[in-house]
């Protein structure tokens, strides 16, 4: 009878202590599961943002290039483009936390309808273009300056998840402490209550209890019994030390979650500074402020040397170039606008450097007037000009081509200067040089109009000249009708 009532008193205990564990391995896996959810949901919405602000600059693209062709397969991958941002922010709704995104994802929503609307009367219809083009410009550009404010938004509620997390855990902790605490105590109170009927045994099972209470798992038990209810009680003292170090293995894993968490923060913020810098870079001028002063003191020395004609003839020449970068500079324009503009900045490059510097303007028959754009080439004669040629006494070269090659039209500036070795070259065309702004600006905006890469290449060598090379791609319907002026070669 005595021994059946032991036999009860361990099934008991085991039924109670299996309970226990189970409960704590269920609840931290609920925990963690919980905190993965949180987890993806957040990276899909980054996944989402990113997707919808790069469907929203092609979308604008496509809207530019179908108003200044008119080209049918424009309008149909503009309607394409503009389901996909739609979709985008669908997205963004159905996986948003809170009303508070949805309705912040509905303001994203109503902006591209506008945007639609205005593209749909002044693109489609032909209505309203001169009194409506300039709001219908800063539409697109206007969503794009939203990307930091709901990247912030999705930071927020990332950083507040990350709270309530936290607490989770710490409460998980407490809880778990609780329970293995509740496991020891009872092993305690039963060890009390047999140790008269069982010796040695049940003293080495208190001792390795004693063990686990110290976090060491090297239990000592004894190898053989001779008692079933001591083999019971010996196998549950196992599986406790066992689930407390699969418990501790889970918390340990909940914390390398969170640290993963914090981890990705880091990258948003980095991801954050980048925008802002390539922002910064966009925003600057393409034309170099020590040129403009030196044009108009050389206007005003001209114009107190001598007559007039000569400067008035640069006074006009300056005055159509500033107009056509001011006009330009962030906007699209075209190959043959861009030729007048070079011969334009030439003329005045020439009556500055005289005969120190020999400029020549080589454009080949059938050019297409291939939409591109603005202050393009003009950044990149400027800067043969500064780092190649304006030391040179004498014998200095600076060649503009523009060739058609098959379907696409080739862009070469080329000089006799300086050079640059292997070494500089490279982080030129790497991007990482910091004196070469105006390449990485042109390099840039080239590579989002058209969206292929390369499209600008550099070959230098020390004491041998640059010579950099633009291609651009030609669409088919492009009207050949580019005529030479009398000074198109110089």
């Amino acid at each position: 009878m005595k021994q059946k009532t032991i036999n009860q008193r361990l099934l008991a205990y085991y039924l109670i202590l299996f309970f226990l564990s189970t409960a704590i391995a269920v609840y931290i896996n609920v925990g963690t599961g919980k905190a993965l959810k949180i987890y993806n949901n957040f990276t899909n919405q980054y996944s989402e943002l990113n997707a919808f602000y790069k469907d929203v600059a092609v979308l604008d693209g496509y809207a530019q290039m179908y108003l200044y062709t008119s080209d049918e397969e424009y309008l149909d991958l503009y309607r394409y483009t503009l389901n996909q941002c739609c979709e985008d922010i669908s997205e963004l709704k159905k996986s948003a936390l809170n009303e508070e995104l949805i309705w912040n994802y509905t303001k994203l929503q109503n902006m591209v309808d506008t945007y639609s609307e205005v593209f749909e009367e002044i693109g489609i219809r032909r209505q309203n273009f001169q009194e409506k083009y300039g709001f219908y410009s800063r539409i697109a550009e206007n969503i794009q300056n939203t990307y930091i404010e709901y990247s912030t938004l999705i930071a927020d509620e990332m950083n507040a998840a990350k709270d309530q997390m936290n607490m989770q855990l710490k409460n998980q902790i407490g809880t778990t402490v609780i329970f293995v605490l509740a496991m020891m105590a009872s092993a305690l109170l039963f060890a009390y209550f047999s140790a008269r009927n069982i010796t040695l045994p049940i003293r080495k099972i208190v001792s390795s209890i004693e063990k686990i209470k110290k976090e060491d798992y090297n239990l000592n038990l004894p190898e053989k019994v001779d008692t079933v209810e001591v083999a019971v009680l010996k196998e549950a003292v196992q599986e406790m030390a066992d689930e407390v170090q699969a418990s501790i293995r889970h918390v340990q894993e909940k914390s390398q979650l969170e640290n993963q968490l914090l981890e990705k923060e880091n990258e948003n913020l980095k991801v954050k500074e980048l925008l802002i810098e390539t922002e910064l870079k966009v925003l600057q001028g393409q034309m170099n402020p020590h040129f403009l002063f030196n044009t108009l003191s050389l206007i005003s020395k001209m114009a107190y040397l001598e007559g007039a004609e000569k400067t008035s003839e640069l006074m006009e020449t300056t005055t159509d170039l500033l107009r056509y970068s001011l006009d330009k500079s962030n906007s699209v324009s075209d190959l043959y606008s861009e030729i007048e503009s070079v011969k334009n900045y030439i003329k005045i490059q020439e009556v500055r450097f005289g005969h120190r510097i020999k400029f020549e303007l080589s454009v080949g028959n059938h050019i297409p007037k291939v939409i591109m754009p603005g202050m393009i080439i003009q950044p990149l004669i400027e800067n043969a000009v500064i780092h190649g040629v304006k030391n040179m006494v004498s014998g200095a070269h600076v060649l503009v081509s523009v060739k058609r090659g098959g379907d696409k039209v080739y862009i070469l500036v080329e000089d006799n200067g300086t050079g640059m070795d292997s070494s500089r070259l490279e982080a030129v065309q790497s991007g990482v040089e910091e004196k070469s702004i105006g390449i990485n600006n042109v390099r840039k905006r080239l590579e989002l109009f058209f969206g292929i890469k390369p499209v600008l290449s550099i070959e230098s060598a020390v004491q041998c000249g640059t010579a950099v090379t633009v291609e651009l791609p030609v669409s088919n319907g492009m009207e050949e009708i580019y005529e030479q002026s009398d000074d198109s070669g110089r």
